[in-house]
């Protein structure tokens, strides 16, 4: 068991808008948030919020309510976030583009008093949902005549509620408290931040890695440079833009860091903290990264949301990246945090031994909204001390490092988003069709993984394809809505009668191909079209087939934008990408965008 030593007080106080409220009374003029031009001082930040604060108060939102946030990523976003805080209450981000199916399961699992909207016409809650929604404008104008709320204290209260994938089926929100963010991002010594930290802000909405990038700068007196509203992704161009506007700090899943190491590497020369995980890193993509820029500090994350951000860190070192490496460590316990490594009859494994990886600490979550047969599983007290069992496996070597060694069950992660087989499976079954399914990653190219599901059907027939993706997005977010599909006539079994998984995964790699390919064959090759054949796998692509349908993903849409775009010299956006979608579209549009612009010399 290893506990950092840190049970002092929080020293600027254990709430998120306390600490952000101490770096508006020292620097008051200070620029908190950035989108493009759009500036926002911490007094003004911390001014708005109070007005919200008082509002909901007048509302009669009381403390410890759940407060849905549907406002698109902007300054009006921040602003909401800080004020539920600031009226003792904790906010649910909705992403706007969330599929409404998806929505109403989250607001009824939360118990949802209010949904905070940015402007009368924004989407709102679904129809049939009893949540009453105000105007981010209305609260802004009911605030000022209302008097601001006594402040709060206890940061073990909870700050935001995340939802992540559920193995019922269902989306599960996890209660995430003021102490895990602060106690991650305050004063964290694998984690260098202070006024001068620029951190951009690109993370989907309902993320944890919201968190980690918003009050990463704001709880330490920094300034937050928020993607731009229109953008569906961070993408090379995006992370260009957001390097000219002082960007020095980033958050990247392990996926998209490979992407761009690979693609534009000279991108990294600006940043000086880079913090990577969600999955395991690449240990040649971090030796090239750090060999072309050693001043990079450079650390790897570990954690489970319920964990709150982090459970561990570690800066990765020279000796983590040489040629001989094949692993970087998941590292120590963040402050505040201790860490158990337990056997399988719950007890802690000896030194060296492969073991359950446990957390408990100020960051662990307080339990899951409304299901607590479900908090009760995974989380469980010992000697007076709450701990959360996180299925992740992990060793500790001589150094005291501990080392990630995979999972106890069915739960994986593509692109960063971690995903519950049982979740997708449950949708793809809920189609009046389909039988059975059973759903695992498959890596289809090195270092490309996709969602893959072989089904069953009430007639022994294939479905269509589109259709069923279309069924799936109707309740599942992209990442999670499988990307190759195999129809069969009955799922290969273990001897318990359960989906062999890996039958199924070879069942899989014998299918003819990603979802929705087409078979005609190009009359001419392009370069573009070498380039998305070469990154799909997907020889028999023609000029006119649609690379989406064909199976691309969004970090496939990143690395194309960045490929093509140096290839041609153009300016083309993985925005661009989607919209466009076939070779000889996005050939024509370089033809006439306009030359991608050189870096600074950092």
């Amino acid at each position: 068991m290893s506990t950092p030593a840190d049970d002092g007080p929080y020293g600027f106080g254990e709430r998120i808008e306390q600490v952000v409220a101490h770096h508006a009374r020292l620097r008051p003029h200070a620029v908190a948030v950035q989108q493009g031009e759009r500036k926002i001082t911490y007094g003004e930040l911390t001014e708005r919020a109070e007005t919200v604060a008082a509002a909901l108060s007048r509302l009669r939102v009381e403390p410890g309510r759940h407060i849905a946030v549907r406002i698109p990523r902007s300054p009006e976003l921040v602003t909401a976030l800080l004020g539920v805080l600031r009226a003792g209450a904790s906010y649910v981000a909705i992403d706007p583009q969330w599929p409404q199916a998806r929505v109403e399961e989250t607001l009824r699992g939360t118990d949802t008093a209010l949904c905070v909207i940015d402007a009368p016409g924004a989407r709102t809650v679904p129809a049939g949902a009893e949540v009453r929604t105000v105007t981010l404008a209305s609260l802004l104008e009911l605030g000022r005549t209302a008097p601001v709320p006594e402040p709060l204290y206890d940061g073990t209260a909870t700050a935001s509620v995340f939802y992540t994938s559920g193995s019922t089926g269902k989306p599960k929100g996890v209660l995430s408290p003021h102490r895990g963010t602060i106690r991650t991002l305050v004063n964290c010594p694998a984690i260098p931040l202070g006024r001068d930290s620029v951190f951009h802000q690109a993370a989907p909405l309902p993320w944890d890695g919201l968190s980690l990038e918003l009050w990463a700068p704001l709880l330490n007196g920094g300034r937050c440079v928020l993607m731009d509203r229109a953008a569906t992704a961070l993408d090379a161009q995006g992370l260009e833009v957001a390097i000219r506007q002082g960007v020095n700090s980033l958050w990247l899943t392990s996926s998209l860091f490979s992407v761009l190491a690979e693609e534009r590497i000279e991108l990294f020369g600006a940043v000086r903290l880079l913090l990577v995980g969600g999955e395991r890193v690449s240990v040649s993509n971090a030796r090239r990264v750090l060999t072309e820029f050693p001043a990079l500090h450079m650390v790897n994350g570990y954690g489970p949301v319920e964990s709150t951000i982090f459970a561990t860190t570690h800066v990765i070192r020279p000796a983590d990246v040489d040629e001989g490496s094949t692993e970087i460590p998941i590292g120590t316990p963040v402050p505040r945090t201790t860490v158990a490594l337990l056997g399988a009859d719950g007890r802690p494994v000896a030194d060296g031994d492969m073991g359950e990886i446990a957390v408990a600490g100020d960051g662990v979550a307080l339990g899951y909204a409304g299901a607590p047969e479900e908090t009760a599983r995974r989380f469980f007290t010992r000697g007076g001390v709450r701990f959360y069992r996180t299925g992740d496996l992990a060793v500790r070597d001589a150094e005291g490092l501990l080392r990630y060694r995979g999972r106890t069950d069915h739960q994986f992660k593509i692109r960063g988003v971690r995903i519950e087989a049982g979740e997708v499976e449950a949708v793809l079954e809920n189609h009046p069709e389909v039988t059975a399914c059973c759903v695992v990653p498959l890596e289809t190219a090195p270092g490309r993984v996709q969602l893959a599901a072989a089904y069953t059907t009430v007639h022994q027939q294939p479905l269509d394809e589109a259709g069923l993706t279309e069924h799936a997005a109707h309740s599942l977010l992209d990442a999670m809505v499988p990307t190759r599909l195999a129809h069969a006539v009955q799922l290969p079994l273990n001897a318990n009668g359960k989906a062999d998984r890996k039958a199924v995964e070879a069942l899989l790699r014998r299918s003819a191909g990603p979802a929705g390919a087409a078979t005609q064959q190009p009359t001419r090759d392009s370069p573009v079209l070498d380039d998305i054949r070469a990154l799909l796998g997907a020889a028999h692509l023609a000029e006119d087939d649609d690379l989406v349908m064909a199976g691309a993903n969004s970090l496939d849409v990143i690395r194309l934008a960045a490929r093509v775009g140096a290839r041609l010299g153009a300016r083309l956006t993985a925005s661009d990408v989607y919209r466009l979608r076939t070779a000889r579209a996005i050939t024509a549009h370089c033809a006439q965008a306009a030359p991608g612009e050189q870096l600074p010399a950092p």
